[in-house]
């Protein structure tokens, strides 16, 4: 916007602080650089936070050609998705030179392998960004033991868990629950009632046969639901889970490899290769509306530069105070059914992440140690309410590095501490103090620390992360403590037990320290509690009117799944751009055509591309052409050109040509990694016959004479 249009509709405007939520007097504008000050144009959406449904719907607008401004106010990408490595400081005795070898999620999920995240990142074509590993087992907590859950036919069959009785009875369940909706009228009476009602009573008309332990089988660790979920909810959640077993693996679930913090830098990179434009450490400082309409024409950064837009999306963290509306305590602990979890929202989510020093429970195979899934339905013993689950993470996911696991335990509630201290006694076991040392100037293990043992300085990618070697990449899916931490909030307000520990004369023994001997139960060497919470927020004018194109976010859930990101993302995007499609296929390398091709569809040639094929050193000045004409396109999607005919030094057929490097930088946010030297195999397309060598002109007159 120029400074006339400004100062022409200066009176007519109003400007709500997003701080306060009130309207405001305009600030003054810093002076920016040309390299700071973003471009001056009608953008169709600014997006504000780089969480997953805003990194979905940034790749989906950029996608069909639309203007896409995305800013965060963090120095990484993911917000409150994010995986942040230790902090290098942390007293994590052996590991403090690998600290960035630590991949901690702060929104754990696992991806269900025909749910709905899966067939986004396989249609869009996201998935070329990422790397999956399976997970191995799914167990569930049982009458006191850990039970491996049955996912096909042939576990029924051969599992020592069940009777042969039950074995037929689960297996008649299961094949009904596949094909439910074929089927209505069994379960149309009970469909609004809860689940548990319709399992102990099935089938129905019959003397009941699903015993109790089955009941809970099934709730619990198949369904993944919880006690108040219906029965329609129940049976679509046991069809989600059977439907995705065996597609690439014998369990439902998938884990990205370096955590679940790597989806939302995939869509921001797709975001990026198609022409959105990101700046990190940067967000608004208010919102633009004219007076007397509720609408958003445009919003100012946190540097004072005004910028026009149709569409405002933005995480529920960058809302101000009086947009959110308080949830009555009947409303925040009600649980609602979905396909993959009962749980979609609630007022605050109790999270804890571990670091062990083995595992919780290990394979009894000697292959490479995959992750697992532990569910604790509510338990008196446990003193678990809600239905929490436990995911352990072995090195071979990059999570950490050899000789460390990640254990990381989710549910709703409202204490992190008080919801997971009974399962923390019970599963594993704590340092044990070592001599006394000399009192310290601070006392006390467990402290609400400054600067976090979590880094948040910078995101874990493998782009800026050291090498991870895991030697397992072979064996990878391939897809054709407890203080409240306010959602994307910085754990580093998280309450976390560090490996020292107080002694009995105040002093801090040593973090290289050793567990009792005869106890075989993992050793916490770190451990972390807090809380995230997702308010409902309602975008509002100062007046009260609602904002008719300001869209906000849900911030991460407690489900286990991605089934409710995705469906946001794509009523947003439905509703921002009705009938087009969402997220069509990325074309392939070679199907991208550059600005610069002639009426025949060929490619220029380039000195550039002669010095290459030929050994010269000149042409720079046309490199530095092609790359500036490349501006924009991904270092690992563009292809490389093709030499046009009768060139004087021409490539003989089936010659590997190096692309020439490309830097971007200067235009696309880096997300994820560099690119790799694309190697194609070069067709010429000359109807005169190559030139030889002069190497080989004397290699063929040696052979004559």
């Amino acid at each position: 916007m120029n400074a006339d249009t400004v100062d022409q509709t200066e009176n007519e405007l109003e400007i709500v602080d997003l701080e306060c939520g009130c309207a405001v007097e305009r600030g003054d504008e810093e002076e920016l650089s040309k390299e700071e000050r973003l471009p001056d144009t009608d953008y169709d959406a600014i997006i504000v936070g780089t969480g997953l449904v805003e990194s979905i719907v940034s790749a989906a607008l950029s996608r069909i050609g639309k203007a896409v401004l995305h800013l965060d106010r963090n120095t990484f990408y993911g917000s409150e998705w994010s995986a942040m490595p230790l902090n290098k400081s942390s007293p994590l005795g052996g590991f403090e030179k690998r600290w960035r070898h630590f991949n901690l999620d702060k929104s754990p999920k696992l991806l269900y392998a025909r749910g709905a995240m899966v067939e986004l990142l396989v249609q869009s074509k996201v998935s070329r960004y990422l790397e999956f590993r399976g997970v191995g087992r799914t167990l569930s907590y049982i009458d006191g033991n850990m039970v491996e859950v049955p996912c096909s036919a042939a576990d029924v069959f051969n599992t020592k868990l069940l009777k042969l009785t039950e074995k037929n009875v689960i297996k008649r369940f299961l094949t009904f629950c596949l094909n439910h909706d074929q089927h209505t009228s069994d379960y149309q009476d009970f469909a609004d009632q809860p689940f548990k009602v319709y399992l102990a009573t099935w089938p129905v008309g019959k003397k009941p046969q699903l015993s109790p332990f089955l009941r809970q089988l099934v709730l619990h660790s198949i369904a993944m639901c919880g006690e108040e979920v219906s029965t329609e909810d129940g049976l679509k959640a046991t069809q989600y889970y059977l439907r995705s077993i065996g597609r690439y693996g014998n369990t439902p679930f998938l884990w990205p490899m370096y955590g679940s913090g790597e989806l939302p830098q995939a869509f921001c990179r797709m975001s990026a290769v198609f022409g959105g434009i990101f700046v990190l450490n940067r967000s608004l400082r208010s919102i633009v509306m004219p007076k007397g309409e509720a609408s958003c024409t445009g919003a100012i950064c946190s540097h004072g530069q005004r910028v026009k837009c149709k569409w405002l999306v933005m995480n529920k963290e960058y809302c101000p105070a009086p947009w959110r509306v308080v949830k009555t305590e009947a409303q925040a602990t009600e649980a609602q059914g979905t396909e993959d979890n009962s749980v979609i929202d609630s007022s605050s989510i109790s999270r804890l992440v571990l670091i062990t020093n083995q595992s919780l429970s290990p394979s009894s195979t000697d292959d490479i140690e995959e992750p697992f899934l532990l569910t604790i339905p509510p338990n008196e013993e446990l003193k678990v309410k809600r239905v929490t689950h436990l995911l352990e993470l072995p090195s071979s996911t990059a999570a950490c590095p050899t000789g460390c696991y990640i254990v990381q335990l989710t549910s709703l509630g409202a204490n992190s501490e008080e919801d997971f201290s009974a399962i923390v006694e019970k599963f594993f076991q704590r340092k044990q103090a070592a001599a006394p040392s000399p009192p310290p100037s601070t006392q006390g293990t467990t402290t609400a620390v400054n600067d976090a043992d979590i880094d948040t300085a910078s995101s874990p990618t493998t782009a800026e992360s050291e090498p991870y070697p895991t030697g397992t990449d072979s064996t990878n899916v391939s897809l054709a403590s407890g203080s409240e931490c306010a959602a994307g909030d910085d754990p580093s307000n998280a309450r976390h037990t560090s490996s020292t520990e107080d002694t009995a004369d105040g002093g801090v023994a040593s973090s290289l320290v050793t567990a009792d001997s005869e106890d075989k139960r993992p050793m916490i060497l770190e451990s972390f509690f807090f809380n995230q919470t997702n308010p409902v927020c309602q975008p509002a004018t100062s007046s009260g009117a609602c904002l008719r194109n300001v869209l906000v976010t849900d911030s991460a859930n407690a489900e286990l799944g991605f089934l409710s990101v995705v469906k946001q993302a794509r009523e947003f995007f439905d509703l921002m751009c009705p009938g087009e499609e969402f997220l069509p296929a990325a074309p392939e390398p070679e199907d991208i055509c550059f600005d610069h091709a002639d009426s025949s569809g060929k490619k220029e040639s380039t000195d550039a591309q002669e010095a290459i094929e030929g050994g010269e050193s000149q042409g720079s000045s046309d490199v530095a052409a092609q790359e500036e004409r490349a501006g924009g396109v991904d270092p690992l999607d563009m292809p490389v050109p093709v030499v046009e005919e009768n060139t004087a030094d021409a490539v003989p057929v089936g010659t590997a040509v190096d692309a020439a490097p490309v830097d971007t930088a200067a235009d696309v946010a880096p997300v994820g990694t560099a690119a790799a030297p694309v190697e194609v195999e070069v067709e010429n397309t000359s109807p005169v016959e190559a030139v030889p060598s002069e190497e080989t002109l004397l290699q063929k007159t040696g052979e004559e004479n």
